[in-house]
């Protein structure tokens, strides 16, 4: 007959040894103050063995500090604790002599007493840290490229989302994760559109969410680009359950297609107003021609010389406006050499004092230690003139103008995400602000459009700032704007910076007299308006002319007779053979060839490179009769 409570003593002792946890009893080892310095084991129980690989008779009856080698007793003061208050304690603890992660209880059955049940949990730990490794990558890599993940339930209507999408939307634990709280964050030119692709699509035909729109984000009200994609999951009966979806920040992508496409639509623009700027060039040229040779057979008919003046003036105010096209299509560069942008801006200063209101201040901040750049002067100074006067003209109430300059390292992230082709390297950068009404962001997208304007029917052109986008890229450089209406408007011009000093070019010969000439001239022009009208002129100023409709006819002729040709004045752009073969296949024949290049547009692109291999002159089309004569004689006085 077994005693009392010896089945409950033989269940204790069934658990001790078959319980998969380590066991270990102990008792407190104590000074002669009483204070504990150690403590022995006990017992152990075979899972102790496996866990520690320590042995039983190993074990049982040494000092904790001379078993496990440690110098003093493990957890000593927690033990104590317990042994003297009888109050359980548990806590995990990595054993670095085992090099293993444990999990321990302790209880004391009576004072002085106590003891340990602990299991390995380094396994665990492990994946617990791998776990939580894994999420902070993804959170990681979620972050780097801006995406974020949600579940919406479609029992509740509830979503829940991840820690990269509340950054996105801007809100954080108190915000109410509802369809409607959602939708409400949704930009509202967006908000109908996304709207119905989600009641229609998605849980009307069961249709994955995938749309691009814009949010205002809840914390600054900042205006940014998503792409949602959304996955749905039915129940048996086909009813949405869940669905599963990934949101991603695409604002820097869309900027950049907005600055792609407007670069491309700029260039398509640039192009056929290039065209259009020189076949109308050439016909003006005609008019001009004829309208100068008209007015010198008048003489002293006042009243038809007048009408000449007209239409001369007429013509000269229609080429300017081409002359801004030219600029816009980035071939309005005339010149090109070192330019003082501070002496160009101390001029548009001093005109811009006698035409603007007198409670609009002009102030100026001029930091660029150097300020030089290679270009044309003269439109580099148009370029601040229509800056400065478009400042003015959003203050009629008065304010200030602000123009400065300082010398920057534009670094290769800034040159490849600018929507012009710039070079790494040192620029001036020229800012003119001013405090006047802004612009919003539609107006800005335009403002450099060629005939686009703000102002009243009549009071513009709208080519004023398609000029300066095309002066300042055909002279490599950017311009970058920012505007708020209400507080102003800040114009940023960038031109690469010049530090070497090159040669200036040389000063212009002045001619007194061009009204007797000889020579023989060699005239190459494919529009026979111009080709009349400038053998005409030339006749008139006594040279002896031979014109040719194309390069063709030309070379044909040089070739027979190049030795008594004077001057050869070439066109450009021309059919069969354009002006710059033409030259070099005459340069071929007769190296010494003398020649003043002509063209609808200006002295860039083949025109330069033309002069470059040796041409001896430029001539801007449309021109008047004393133009071509200065020109001709400072060439052939030069010979």
């Amino acid at each position: 007959m077994k005693l009392p409570g010896s089945e409950r003593i033989e269940d204790l002792e069934t658990l001790f040894e078959h319980v998969s946890e380590g066991i270990c009893l102990h008792e407190m080892v104590y000074d002669e103050s009483g204070q504990a310095v150690d403590y022995r084991i006990i017992d152990v129980n075979p899972a102790y063995v496996r866990i520690t690989e320590i042995p039983k008779q190993e074990a049982v009856g040494a000092l904790a500090s001379e078993l496990y080698t440690t110098g003093e007793a493990p957890f000593l003061d927690i033990f104590a604790r317990v042994a003297y208050t009888r109050e359980p304690a548990s806590f995990e603890s990595y054993w670095g002599p085992m090099k293993k992660q444990f999990k321990i209880l302790v209880v004391s059955p009576r004072p002085g007493k106590f003891a340990t049940v602990f299991s390995d949990i380094t396994k665990i730990t492990e994946a617990r840290a791998a776990e939580r490794e894994s999420e902070d990558r993804l959170k990681m890599s979620q972050r780097v490229s801006r995406i974020g993940h949600y579940v919406l339930d479609f029992t509740t209507g509830l979503w829940t989302s991840s820690e990269v999408l509340d950054e996105i939307f801007g809100i954080d634990n108190t915000f109410e994760r509802t369809f409607a709280r959602w939708i409400r964050i949704v930009h509202s030119l967006d908000r109908k559109a996304v709207e119905k692709h989600f009641k229609s699509d998605v849980v009307a035909e069961r249709q994955p969410f995938d749309k691009e729109y814009r949010i205002v984000r809840q914390n600054d009200g900042e205006i940014r680009w998503l792409h949602g994609l959304g996955y749905l999951e039915t129940d048996g009966d086909g009813m949405l359950r869940t669905m599963f979806g990934t949101i991603q920040d695409i604002t820097e992508r869309r900027e950049l297609e907005e600055r792609l496409h407007q670069s491309e639509k700029m260039q398509a623009i640039g192009q056929l107003a290039g065209g259009i700027a020189h076949d109308f060039n050439n016909q003006l040229a005609g008019i001009v021609g004829y309208a100068d040779l008209l007015r010198e057979k008048l003489g002293d008919d006042r009243v038809l010389t007048q009408f000449a003046d007209n239409i001369l003036l007429a013509t000269r105010r229609a080429a300017d406006l081409t002359s801004q096209l030219l600029a816009f299509a980035h071939k309005g560069k005339y010149l090109s050499i070192r330019v003082d942008i501070h002496r160009v801006i101390a001029e548009v200063v001093g005109i811009l004092q006698h035409a603007i209101d007198k409670r609009i201040t002009v102030k100026q901040i001029l930091g660029a230690p150097k300020p030089f750049t290679t270009g044309d002067p003269s439109q580099l100074k148009n370029v601040l003139m229509n800056l400065a006067l478009n400042a003015r003209d959003a203050m009629p109430d008065g304010g200030e103008i602000i123009v400065s300059t300082e010398l920057v390292d534009l670094d290769p992230e800034f040159c490849t995400q600018s929507p012009f082709e710039l070079v790494p390297g040192l620029y001036l950068r020229i800012c003119v602000d001013d405090n006047g009404e802004g612009m919003d962001e539609q107006i800005i997208r335009r403002i450099f459009e060629p005939f686009f304007t703000t102002r009243p029917q009549g009071k513009g052109s709208g080519m004023g700032l398609a000029a300066v986008y095309g002066t300042i890229k055909n002279h490599g450089g950017a311009i970058d704007v920012y505007s708020e209406v209400g507080v102003g408007t800040s114009m940023k011009l960038y031109l690469p910076y010049q530090s070497v000093i090159e040669s200036q070019p040389p000063d212009v010969t002045v001619v007194d007299s061009v009204s007797s000439s000889k020579g023989h001239i060699l005239l190459v022009d494919d529009e026979r308006m111009v080709l009349d009208v400038a053998s005409l002129m030339l006749l008139n100023l006594g040279y002896t002319v031979q014109s040719c409709e194309n390069g063709v006819e030309a070379l044909a002729f040089y070739e027979q007779h190049w030795a008594k040709v004077d001057l050869v004045i070439l066109d450009m752009v021309m059919p069969e053979m354009t002006g710059k073969a033409t030259y070099l296949n005459m340069k071929a024949i007769n190296p010494d060839i003398v020649a003043l290049v002509s063209s609808g547009f200006s002295i860039d692109g083949e025109a330069q490179e033309t002069l470059e291999e040796g041409a001896n002159g430029f001539i801007q089309k449309p021109f008047r009769k004393a133009a071509l004569a200065v020109k001709i004689a400072e060439i052939l006085k030069c010979r």
